[in-house]
């Protein structure tokens, strides 16, 4: 597993030189949210933004300038319209620290997912946070088995997340959620207000495994969209390509806000 390279990495909305980056390499306590930038532009800023205060006031007990935050990752895009994007913060002695990190532009997989399942919960699972040892661990090992990623599940079999993205099952005329401790990603609540706003009908609803097959169609949603699963462990995932379609027109009817 690889991540695709950086082209600019900023702290505080300067370039981040080795003694700024100690910090974060040698503590890992901290929060970010992921975003895909088009055209300097994000859907549901508001929301990552407030991703950010509400993480920091809970881990470290102090707010986060919002307008500061817009204004470091102005910077950081700055001559780079398209970009997959992170913003983390953490704490240098009593005020919280914004870092930046710019790459390139990450499209939603074309091809439909194979999942593992393994049976594990992430801790503070509400928080993004950087504690991405396991996360990172368990989807390289699914990938060494053939898979896309690892499914989530708890010792009755009940799902929660992948590594980097929620899951949601479709029944009838529903989107399920799974009631279960899960970060709750920014294209998960956009797509939930754009059901809701359709007449949809969306719940959260406990799911085993055995769940997954019985639906018309499963998909995954993280910050670069929204992707089918074919398969969870050996056993293959209905697909509804109508259903799909309709998920996806939903989401990409989220507007863009300019940065």
């Amino acid at each position: 597993m690889s991540l695709p390279p950086l082209w600019r990495i900023e702290i505080d909305g300067r370039p981040a030189e080795a003694g700024d980056l100690a910090h974060t390499t040698l503590v890992n306590h901290g929060h970010f949210t992921s975003m895909q930038v088009r055209g300097g532009s994000v859907r549901g800023l508001a929301l990552h933004l407030e991703r950010l205060d509400t993480a920091n006031r809970e881990l470290f007990g102090v707010p986060v300038d919002r307008d500061r935050v817009r204004a470091h990752l102005r910077h950081a895009l700055d001559g780079i319209p398209d970009a997959t994007v992170r913003a983390q913060v953490f704490m240098a002695g009593d005020r919280p620290r914004v870092l930046v990190a710019v790459r390139p532009p990450q499209p939603a997989p074309e091809a439909p997912q194979r999942l593992r399942s393994v049976t594990y919960g992430r801790p503070f699972a509400h928080i993004k946070h950087t504690g991405t040892f396991a996360q990172l661990h368990h989807k390289a090992e699914a990938e060494r088995a053939g898979f896309d990623d690892a499914l989530f599940v708890d010792s009755a079999g009940m799902v929660s997340e992948t590594t980097i993205a929620n899951i949601a099952l479709h029944v009838g005329d529903t989107v399920v959620w799974p009631d279960a401790p899960v970060l709750e990603g920014i294209t998960m609540q956009l797509l939930n207000r754009a059901l809701a706003a359709n007449g949809t009908p969306a719940e959260r609803r406990r799911i085993h495994l055995t769940d997954l097959a019985s639906g018309d169609t499963v998909f995954l949603t993280n910050s670069t969209g929204i992707t089918p699963v074919a398969r969870v462990n050996g056993t293959p995932i209905p697909a509804r390509p109508d259903i799909l379609k309709e998920m996806r027109t939903l989401y990409e009817s989220t507007p863009w806000n300019p940065i």
